[in-house]
């Protein structure tokens, strides 16, 4: 797999003109766990980070159906030969290329699976380009949670739940809850974990012509400094850019001014000092 990868501002920047253009688009991002999960002998295995999946031998032919779409519409993230700098590089593993399936299709460029992420962390000015955009549309948001922060960054419109791990399961049943509200809104926004990736092939292949955006936990950033983050399996790269993630979430969201200080919930207690001394002293008497 030669391929050459985009840098994360390219990338954003093709997605981002293709959300003015208000055109039907679909953008999937393929990460370290995706291409594990096309190995052949994942089927049976449990893989991912946050939201575990049980790897079934439909689910992993949906997964390579939808990494070999071919259509300049339908826009492919990845982190294979991705070697910017970059804020997720730590979460990077080594993939057996021997492992992956030979039906795999080769492309000269493809765009940084991670490119709305970083371009959240660190340009957080463009960021908000993108917010004011997602805003002026509605959206269908499917995830394991709902809140109204997420609202005001991808728009007003419908919440489709999904179990937080493994919601491939019964994808059929809440796939069919898209299908029936789906001429009423103008973009769907996935947070569903490998099931994003078959949801957006699914709509492409039906021709189905809606923006469909595979954010994946972005969408965690901006309930990572609300009462909401305590029942959230927060990924372990997010708690490795956290006081980041909550200052610039904190600029969308609450406004200009936002000074950054974390929240109760989330400052680590420092440990108290005991003064032996005095301790001693009172044995003592």
């Amino acid at each position: 797999m030669n391929h050459k990868v985009l840098s994360h501002k390219d990338s954003f920047d093709i997605i981002f003109n293709k959300l003015k253009e208000r055109k039907p688009f679909s953008f999937v991002r393929f990460g370290d766990g995706d291409h594990v999960l096309m190995y052949k002998d994942s089927v049976g295995a449990t893989v991912g980070g946050g939201n575990r999946f049980l790897v079934t031998e439909k689910l992993r032919s949906e997964i390579i159906e939808c990494y070999n779409i071919e259509d300049e519409n339908f826009l492919v993230g990845t982190m294979l030969n991705d070697f910017s700098e970059h804020q997720m590089s730590k979460t990077n593993r080594i993939i057996d290329h021997s492992r992956l399936p030979k039906k795999l299709i080769g492309r000269k460029e493809m765009l940084a699976m991670s490119c709305l992420f970083e371009i959240f962390l660190t340009d957080i000015n463009k960021f908000s380009e993108f917010a004011h955009e997602m805003r002026k549309t509605s959206t269908m948001f499917i995830g394991n949670y709902s809140h109204k922060n997420i609202e005001k960054i991808y728009g007003k419109g419908i919440y489709i739940k999904v179990f937080p791990t493994n919601c491939y399961i019964n994808i059929d049943n809440w796939y069919q809850k898209i299908l029936d509200d789906i001429d009423k809104v103008d973009k769907i926004v996935l947070s569903a974990g490998f099931a994003g990736r078959v949801v957006a092939k699914r709509l492409f292949k039906a021709g189905i012509k809606k923006m469909v955006l595979d954010v994946g936990s972005l969408s965690d950033a901006f309930i990572l400094h609300t009462d909401r983050r305590l029942t959230t399996n927060i990924r372990t790269f997010m708690k490795q850019v956290e006081s980041k993630v909550y200052t610039n979430a904190g600029i969308l969201i609450i406004g200009k001014a936002f000074k950054g200080a974390l929240p109760n919930f989330i400052v680590k207690k420092k440990p108290v000092k005991r003064n032996t001394a005095k301790v001693n002293r009172q044995k003592r008497k």
